[in-house]
Protein backbone atom coordinates (compact mmCIF):
# COMPACT_ATOMS: atom_id res chain seq x y z
CA UNK A 1 0.00 0.00 0.00
CA UNK A 2 1.30 3.41 -0.96
CA UNK A 3 -0.04 6.88 -0.09
CA UNK A 4 0.43 10.04 -2.15
CA UNK A 5 -0.73 13.21 -0.41
CA UNK A 6 -2.08 15.48 -3.14
CA UNK A 7 -3.59 18.03 -0.78
CA UNK A 8 -3.53 18.54 2.97
CA UNK A 9 -4.92 22.06 3.31
CA UNK A 10 -8.30 23.30 4.35
CA UNK A 11 -11.04 25.35 2.77
CA UNK A 12 -8.85 28.31 1.77
CA UNK A 13 -6.88 27.64 -1.42
CA UNK A 14 -3.11 27.57 -0.96
CA UNK A 15 -0.43 26.89 -3.57
CA UNK A 16 1.59 25.02 -0.93
CA UNK A 17 -1.04 22.79 0.67
CA UNK A 18 -3.84 22.23 -1.90
CA UNK A 19 -7.27 21.05 -0.83
CA UNK A 20 -7.92 17.65 0.70
CA UNK A 21 -6.98 14.57 -1.33
CA UNK A 22 -5.00 11.37 -0.80
CA UNK A 23 -4.21 8.81 -3.49
CA UNK A 24 -4.10 5.25 -2.10
CA UNK A 25 -2.36 2.68 -4.29
CA UNK A 26 -3.08 -0.99 -3.61
CA UNK A 27 -1.22 -3.20 -6.09
CA UNK A 28 -2.16 -1.70 -9.45
CA UNK A 29 -5.42 -0.16 -8.17
CA UNK A 30 -5.73 3.49 -7.26
CA UNK A 31 -8.31 4.96 -4.90
CA UNK A 32 -8.62 8.73 -4.54
CA UNK A 33 -9.94 9.95 -1.19
CA UNK A 34 -11.64 13.33 -1.61
CA UNK A 35 -11.23 15.67 -4.56
CA UNK A 36 -10.88 19.31 -3.59
CA UNK A 37 -10.49 22.20 -6.01
CA UNK A 38 -7.37 21.93 -8.19
CA UNK A 39 -6.72 18.29 -7.36
CA UNK A 40 -6.90 17.13 -10.98
CA UNK A 41 -3.88 19.31 -11.80
CA UNK A 42 -2.07 18.13 -8.68
CA UNK A 43 -2.87 14.47 -9.44
CA UNK A 44 -1.45 14.80 -12.97
CA UNK A 45 1.59 16.78 -11.79
CA UNK A 46 2.54 14.45 -8.92
CA UNK A 47 1.77 11.09 -10.53
CA UNK A 48 1.72 11.49 -14.31
CA UNK A 49 -1.51 9.47 -14.21
CA UNK A 50 -4.92 10.38 -15.58
CA UNK A 51 -8.57 9.59 -14.81
CA UNK A 52 -8.41 6.26 -16.63
CA UNK A 53 -5.83 5.10 -14.08
CA UNK A 54 -8.24 5.52 -11.16
CA UNK A 55 -10.28 2.59 -9.88
CA UNK A 56 -12.40 4.60 -7.48
CA UNK A 57 -12.98 8.04 -5.94
CA UNK A 58 -14.42 8.15 -2.40
CA UNK A 59 -15.85 11.40 -1.04
CA UNK A 60 -15.97 11.71 2.75
CA UNK A 61 -18.58 14.49 2.87
CA UNK A 62 -20.10 17.34 0.93
CA UNK A 63 -18.02 20.36 1.91
CA UNK A 64 -16.57 22.12 -1.13
CA UNK A 65 -12.94 21.57 -0.18
CA UNK A 66 -13.63 17.83 -0.57
CA UNK A 67 -15.78 17.78 -3.74
CA UNK A 68 -15.17 20.86 -5.91
CA UNK A 69 -12.59 19.01 -8.05
CA UNK A 70 -15.21 16.56 -9.33
CA UNK A 71 -16.24 18.71 -12.36
CA UNK A 72 -12.63 18.70 -13.62
CA UNK A 73 -12.38 14.94 -13.24
CA UNK A 74 -15.74 14.48 -15.02
CA UNK A 75 -14.68 16.77 -17.85
CA UNK A 76 -11.41 14.88 -18.32
CA UNK A 77 -13.17 11.51 -18.09
CA UNK A 78 -15.53 12.71 -20.83
CA UNK A 79 -12.69 13.90 -23.04
CA UNK A 80 -11.22 10.38 -22.81
CA UNK A 81 -14.62 8.65 -23.10
CA UNK A 82 -14.16 6.95 -19.72
CA UNK A 83 -16.44 6.55 -16.71
CA UNK A 84 -15.12 7.43 -13.30
CA UNK A 85 -16.53 5.48 -10.35
CA UNK A 86 -17.39 7.82 -7.43
CA UNK A 87 -18.83 6.61 -4.12
CA UNK A 88 -20.30 8.97 -1.53
CA UNK A 89 -23.18 9.36 0.91
CA UNK A 90 -26.64 9.85 -0.68
CA UNK A 91 -26.78 13.62 -0.13
CA UNK A 92 -23.29 14.08 -1.64
CA UNK A 93 -24.33 12.13 -4.76
CA UNK A 94 -27.34 14.47 -5.09
CA UNK A 95 -25.10 17.50 -4.52
CA UNK A 96 -22.64 16.33 -7.20
CA UNK A 97 -25.48 16.05 -9.72
CA UNK A 98 -26.62 19.57 -8.78
CA UNK A 99 -23.05 20.91 -8.90
CA UNK A 100 -22.54 19.51 -12.40
CA UNK A 101 -25.77 21.20 -13.50
CA UNK A 102 -24.89 24.49 -11.81
CA UNK A 103 -21.48 24.72 -13.52
CA UNK A 104 -23.08 23.89 -16.89
CA UNK A 105 -21.37 20.52 -17.21
CA UNK A 106 -24.49 18.39 -16.71
CA UNK A 107 -23.81 16.43 -19.91
CA UNK A 108 -20.53 15.23 -18.35
CA UNK A 109 -22.36 13.66 -15.40
CA UNK A 110 -22.77 10.55 -17.56
CA UNK A 111 -19.00 10.04 -17.27
CA UNK A 112 -19.37 9.69 -13.50
CA UNK A 113 -20.64 6.40 -12.13
CA UNK A 114 -22.13 7.82 -8.93
CA UNK A 115 -22.67 5.20 -6.22
CA UNK A 116 -24.57 5.99 -3.01
CA UNK A 117 -23.03 4.58 0.15
CA UNK A 118 -25.25 3.54 3.02
CA UNK A 119 -23.30 4.39 6.17
CA UNK A 120 -24.12 3.85 9.84
CA UNK A 121 -22.39 4.04 13.19
CA UNK A 122 -20.81 0.61 12.76
CA UNK A 123 -18.11 0.16 10.09
CA UNK A 124 -19.32 -1.67 6.98
CA UNK A 125 -17.94 -2.49 3.56
CA UNK A 126 -19.18 0.05 1.02
CA UNK A 127 -17.09 -1.17 -1.92
CA UNK A 128 -15.01 -4.21 -2.81
CA UNK A 129 -12.37 -3.80 -5.49
CA UNK A 130 -9.86 -6.24 -6.91
CA UNK A 131 -7.49 -6.77 -3.97
CA UNK A 132 -9.00 -4.24 -1.57
CA UNK A 133 -12.06 -3.27 0.44
CA UNK A 134 -13.41 0.15 1.34
CA UNK A 135 -15.11 0.38 4.73
CA UNK A 136 -16.98 3.37 6.13
CA UNK A 137 -18.82 4.54 9.22
CA UNK A 138 -20.31 7.85 10.31
CA UNK A 139 -17.82 10.44 11.55
CA UNK A 140 -18.35 13.43 13.82
CA UNK A 141 -18.41 16.64 11.77
CA UNK A 142 -20.63 19.68 11.26
CA UNK A 143 -22.45 17.87 8.41
CA UNK A 144 -22.98 14.15 7.78
CA UNK A 145 -19.57 12.68 7.08
CA UNK A 146 -17.98 9.27 6.84
CA UNK A 147 -14.68 7.95 8.05
CA UNK A 148 -13.11 5.73 5.40
CA UNK A 149 -10.86 2.70 5.70
CA UNK A 150 -9.11 1.22 2.68
CA UNK A 151 -7.79 -2.27 3.40
CA UNK A 152 -5.49 -4.34 1.22
CA UNK A 153 -6.83 -7.90 1.18
CA UNK A 154 -3.52 -9.76 0.83
CA UNK A 155 -1.62 -8.03 3.63
CA UNK A 156 -4.30 -6.57 5.89
CA UNK A 157 -2.59 -3.17 5.66
CA UNK A 158 -4.99 -0.27 5.86
CA UNK A 159 -5.37 3.48 5.97
CA UNK A 160 -8.15 5.18 7.91
CA UNK A 161 -9.18 8.66 6.82
CA UNK A 162 -11.72 10.94 8.44
CA UNK A 163 -11.82 13.82 5.94
CA UNK A 164 -11.83 16.53 8.62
Amino acid sequence: MRLTFLGVGGWVSSPWLNMASILVTVGNKRILLDVGEGIYRQYRKCTGLDVGDLDLVVLSHGHGDHVLGIPSFALMAGSQNRRLRVIAMDYVVRDIRRLMRDVHLEKYTRFLRLISASVGDEPRIIYEGNGYQVWASMAAHSIPSMAIKVMENSTGQCIVYSGD
